[in-house]
């Protein structure tokens, strides 16, 4: 059996299209794109086309409007610290489920000075849009909402968080690192300010993201050191990962309606594969219409999420325990833990994330291997 890959929205593989794209950037067109000889200029207006590209993609009102950084965890850095020491002081409101990297910026602003509300989210883990105008202070600078949970798949409502924020004249950062695989994004349409993105999550490398900063949107630059990035981030560009990012997302936003259609057909196989064999399990988000398919979190009850795993793992059948940011910890999730999941299944989630390449025969081998492990090794799952 080879092995079968649950969890792509940890990372995927660099798919052949972008790798094909990218391998003359490794040793054929080597110029440093700061030069001003042919081979450096070449690789600028390389750069340079890869960002006219993605803009379009986004409907972007102007190439200049892309920055390069090198993951989804930079530019989340990047757009709430930018726009907070630009400010000096002030008030940020961030959901209670957002990814690591915008918590943990959230406790370094706090100890800077900065004050940070973290909004709720009901059991599905959308945030109560009354609940985020309430919140909205005369000192508020920046609200940043995620588009797609990477835990549970949440989609949130951000047209209408971006309509509440233009309101009261508050910028508005999302983190789009989950949701660019998966949807159509027209930033304008959308009304937001800032926008990350990741380039490991869209079968490009790792090593390479980008944050979209509406035109006027005041910022500074994070790194500095260089001229790069229209004076913004220094640092010599990683001309063969952009060039493979911007094919990934290209490919990734021409795939959408075939892999919508096939997600949702394989998350339905799924649970009710689960179903059929009367396992107690809560599958968050299931009465969300709001929700990706690809992206399935099951809560088993009195498991221990991370020795399943592991027995998984050991049948070559990967998944995650939650996000692979904290799948190392044996604190439950930050996530589950806002949704209000009961503790005794809490402990029991597991992440199945589905990818272009996932098939029905490799679900109903999940299954089956499951059913094996609770029927054979129970006492070494459970809690």
């Amino acid at each position: 059996m080879r092995e079968i890959y649950l969890d792509n929205s940890a990372t995927t593989y660099v798919r052949e299209e972008v790798l094909k794209h990218m391998l003359p950037y490794f040793k054929d067109n080597y110029g440093n794109p700061s030069s001003i000889y042919k081979i450096g200029l070449s690789n600028q207006k390389c750069i340079n086309v890869c960002r006219q590209q993605i803009a379009k993609l986004y409907h972007c009102a102007s190439a200049k409007e892309i920055y390069f950084t090198s993951c989804g965890t930079e530019s989340n850095n990047w757009a709430l610290k930018a726009v907070c020491l630009q400010n000096k002081s002030g008030h940020v409101i961030i959901s209670s489920i957002e990814h690591s990297s915008i918590i943990e910026s959230s406790y370094f602003l706090k100890q800077l000075g900065f004050d940070v509300t973290y909004l709720s989210v009901n059991k599905n883990g959308l945030i109560n849009l009354q609940e985020l105008e309430r919140s909205i202070r005369k000192d508020t600078i920046l609200v940043s909402v995620m588009y797609v949970n990477n835990e549970v798949g949440v989609i949130e409502p951000i047209k209408k968080i971006a309509d509440i924020c233009k309101k009261y004249n508050v910028l508005l950062h999302t983190d789009a690192v989950q949701a660019a695989p998966h949807l159509k994004i027209n930033v304008q349409e959308l009304g937001i300010d800032m926008m990350s993105i990741s380039g490991h999550k869209v079968y490009a490398p790792k090593g390479v993201g980008l944050l979209y900063v509406k035109k006027n949107t005041p910022m500074i630059p994070l790194i500095h050191g260089g001229h790069q990035e229209n004076q913004m981030r220094g640092g010599t560009e990683n001309i063969a990962s952009i060039v493979g990012l911007t094919k990934g997302l290209e490919l990734c936003n021409e795939e959408l309606k075939i892999n919508t259609v096939k997600f949702e057909r394989l998350r339905t196989r799924l649970i009710r594969g689960l179903t059929e064999r009367n396992y107690d399990f809560i599958e968050i988000g299931k009465d969300n219409d709001n929700k990706l398919d690809s992206i399935i979190n099951i809560c088993f009850k009195n498991i221990n999420s991370k020795t399943l795993a592991i027995l998984l793992g050991e049948e070559e059948i990967y998944v995650s325990t939650g996000s692979a940011c904290n799948s190392g910890s044996v604190v439950p999730s930050h996530v589950l833990q806002a949704l209000k999941i009961p503790d005794s299944y809490i402990n029991g989630a597991i992440r199945v994330s589905l990818g272009k390449d996932t098939s029905e025969q490799e679900i109903d081998l999940f299954i089956d291997t499951l059913s094996n492990i609770f029927k054979n090794k129970l006492s070494f799952i459970q809690e």
